[in-house]
């Protein structure tokens, strides 16, 4: 892409020809490409965070090593607390690095540098966090890695269909189902609008409350 004042020339590898357009055009096709591309990585992100530190509550309740720990002299809410900002960290840096590096190397090529498609990052690492928490749950009272990755899916699937189908609700029959549907909706983490909110960042919108 050269850009010369108010015009732009995108030319590709393998095609001869190019294309001249507007500069302001140029820059809203990059950021919705890039809205797009936070919408991918927020899905990648939680999908990875979730493998990598699915491990750590659950490796903790192996014999021996639960013991070593809770004899130093550290309160276990606070040793909890420890591991859950070291595993929220630990994913923060990845996603943060990923977001970086995407945006620098399209900021580069495209000579657009939308701030928003990095603010979109700090979606994704609060919804990283309220999962890890359910995550921190079931892996204390399950003590299985395995079970904690599947319920987190499920759960976020639950959730996803919640949210993309809450039309439907008024259609079921039965008040007691509608309802149950209705509290599932509200108490399980918003996945969904999470995934919708961090597109909008990074394309620049409002967030609508």
């Amino acid at each position: 892409i050269d850009v010369s004042g108010t015009r732009a020339v995108i030319s590709t590898l393998f095609d001869s020809k190019s294309e001249n357009i507007a500069l302001p055009e140029l820059q809203n096709k990059i950021v919705f490409a890039e809205s797009l591309l936070a919408r991918a990585l927020y899905s990648m992100g939680i999908f990875l965070s979730i493998f990598a530190t699915a491990d750590i509550i659950p490796g903790l309740m192996t014999k021996g090593r639960l013991e070593l720990y809770l004899a130093r002299p550290l309160s276990r809410p606070m040793f909890l607390l420890g591991k859950f900002s070291g595993a929220v960290c630990v994913a923060s840096l990845n996603i943060i690095y990923g977001f970086t590096g995407f945006w620098l190397v399209l900021g580069i090529k495209t000579h657009v540098w939308n701030t928003g498609f990095l603010y979109s990052a700090a979606a994704v690492i609060f919804m990283f966090a309220v999962l890890y928490s359910f995550m921190m749950l079931v892996s204390i009272i399950v003590r299985n890695t395995a079970v904690t990755i599947i319920l987190t899916y499920m759960v976020l699937t639950l959730e996803t269909a919640l949210a993309t189908s809450k039309s439907l609700f008024a259609m079921i029959g039965n008040p007691i189902i509608r309802q149950i549907l209705e509290i599932l909706h509200w108490i399980l983490p918003k996945y969904h609008e999470v995934a919708s909110i961090t597109k909008d960042i990074a394309g620049g919108k409002s967030i609508e409350s």
